[in-house]
């Protein structure tokens, strides 16, 4: 994978564009800081503290959320993939893409769906996802992460504050 777009928003979150190389398609990613109550929380993860269970299949460790509270006219589930809108979704968290800071905790999605073009795809309903599409959805996941930090309940940590220019 290679960095195609590289950039610090406003509020002071990391962003990056790769384009993968084996597949052709681009992929978008925003780096979160320990503040933010997203931050080192898999993509599936429930952010109401709900138990997760680890098992292994085909030799990949994948964990799933006991969300009792989403059953009985509760909270429903909210996780990461849930709660943010990005081109076909939350694909990614964590860290490990190269170019990533290594104190920030990242989410991430791809452009290799139904419906996009990629190395392995050549169907005419397809399209390819440009840099300009990726850097857009990009930018509405970052009002979406704001957002959520500033929906979310207060805790001791300081919250995510716009950076002056």
């Amino acid at each position: 994978m290679s960095i195609t777009k590289e950039w610090t928003d406003k509020w002071g979150f990391h962003c990056m564009v790769y384009k993968h190389e084996d597949g052709g398609f681009l992929c978008g990613y925003v780096g979160l800081p320990c503040e933010h109550p997203m931050y080192e929380k898999d993509y599936s993860q429930c952010l109401e503290g709900c138990t997760g269970v680890t098992e292994t299949r085909f030799k990949r460790e994948r964990t799933t959320w006991d969300c009792t509270h989403g059953f009985e006219g509760k909270r429903p589930h909210k996780s990461p993939e849930q709660v943010l809108d990005c081109h076909g979704g939350i694909t990614y968290s964590g860290r490990g893409v190269p170019g990533q800071k290594e104190e920030l905790w990242y989410l991430g999605f791809d452009c290799a769906h139904l419906g996009d073009t990629t190395k392995y795809i050549f169907d005419p309903d397809t399209t390819y996802k440009t840099e300009a599409y990726v850097v857009n959805e990009i930018e509405q996941l970052l009002k979406q992460v704001q957002e959520f930090v500033l929906s979310a309940p207060q805790t001791s940590q300081e919250p995510v504050t716009e950076q002056q220019s």
